[in-house]
């Protein structure tokens, strides 16, 4: 940029590009120097704008492409946590705004107002989530100058959201169980055993719901009394019998060791099965056949459909007479359990359940351990005492 003085006036020459990355020139004149470098200042800024896709992008369009790019980067089950955030919240409170109009406040608006409807922090923690890689993407290909939304500090969700299940209610419900199968079998013979055998084993070992419907006879090994938990299934769409077999959560694939009583619950359930198998002229179970089939008057090796257990579970309740709890409680009841005895070391009961790390273990589940680290941190305090003041 140059300012020279031509005759009685100011002669402004600059070069610049435009939003097409050609290279042009621009001349003029002015009266005053001050006048030129306000002009050419003033240009530039709207040049810097025009390099931004968001001055012309609402956000709702934005989040429409924003959602295509990102389907194959990560798990199903995220990605259609992302689509209905998107689709149902972040573009009914502000989809109708530009990218470029989007200011700090209204995102920390719209946050509020998902807490204010009543959602929990954990669902306001989502929406925050969302938009901020939503918005971080569109900063680093140039939509945005900004991410406006890293501005805000993250949600804080409140430690204690976690329920298990008390020692009685967990009575109640083997109690159930074991009703409901000697019974015989309110909803028939093969779900009654199902039902048993998945929810034991969702309550002794804490494999998540897509971990149990993705086991396979395979996964048992008969000698050592493990399970191996390498798998898991999800519905893309919530929808029944659309299912996807996975890698677990953390793509991390663990062997599980079994209850004695578990193991010879699970040898009776496979017999029952070849017994099924056989009166339907069909070959015996295999190894690759699933856990937990579905099948009425033929054994066509497919399994019950994941979703199906959330609905089966809510009725064993209601029978139990149990308050309302989630299926993934029996998860956090098995934790709780195994914290509950001093002896086992975090770092075994975190690779036991398939955590990242021990801290996210701790993080979850540290307030359900107080009187554990209250009792250790009094042991060790008194062994440094016993150091420092030896008389």
């Amino acid at each position: 940029m140059q300012i020279k003085k031509h005759d009685e006036r100011y002669e402004l020459r600059f070069d610049y590009r435009d939003i097409e990355g050609n290279r042009k020139f621009k001349v003029r004149l002015f009266n005053t120097k001050l006048e030129a470098k306000n002009y050419y200042l003033d240009f530039q800024s709207k040049i810097e704008d025009q390099k931004y896709r968001g001055n012309f992008l609402t956000v709702k369009q934005y989040l429409k492409d924003w959602l295509m790019q990102i389907e194959t980067q990560v798990a199903i089950s995220t990605y259609q946590r992302y689509k209905i955030m998107c689709e149902k919240t972040i573009s009914e409170q502000i989809g109708h705004l530009k990218m470029s109009e989007v200011q700090a406040f209204h995102v920390q608006r719209m946050l509020s107002d998902i807490r204010a409807s009543g959602l929990s922090q954990t669902t306001v923690k989502h929406a925050y989530r969302t938009i901020y890689r939503a918005f971080k993407m569109a900063w680093q290909v140039d939509i945005v100058k900004e991410n406006v939304v890293a501005k805000l500090d993250t949600p804080k969700v409140v430690k204690g959201d976690i329920f298990p299940l008390q020692p009685k209610e967990q009575q109640k419900l083997v109690n159930q169980l074991d009703i409901d199968f000697k019974l015989n079998k309110r909803e028939g013979e093969l779900q009654a055993w199902q039902n048993k055998v998945f929810f034991t084993l969702a309550l002794n070992t804490g494999m998540r719901r897509g971990e149990l419907g993705a086991l396979q006879f395979g996964d048992i090994n008969w000698e050592k009394g493990t399970i191996m938990c390498s798998k898991a299934v999800v519905c893309p769409n919530g929808k029944i019998g659309e299912q996807i077999v996975k890698k677990p959560k953390n793509n991390k694939s663990r062997s599980i060791l079994l209850y004695q009583a578990d193991l010879k619950l699970l040898k009776q359930y496979k017999a029952f099965l070849n017994e099924e198998v056989l009166r339907l002229k069909c070959s015996e179970v295999l190894d690759e056949d699933w856990l937990f089939p579905s099948f009425k008057d033929t054994y066509n090796h497919r399994n019950t459909p994941v979703t199906l257990w959330t609905n089966r579970f809510k009725s064993i309740l209601k029978r139990a007479k149990l308050n309302s709890a989630r299926l993934h409680d029996l998860r956090h009841t098995h934790i709780s359990n195994l914290l509950a005895d001093s002896s086992v070391p975090i770092k075994a009961i975190s690779d036991r359940v398939g955590h990242s790390s021990i801290a996210v273990t701790c993080d979850i589940y540290g307030h359900l351990m107080p009187s554990q680290t209250d009792t250790l941190m009094n042991d060790a305090l008194e062994n440094i005492g016993k150091r420092l003041y030896v008389s």
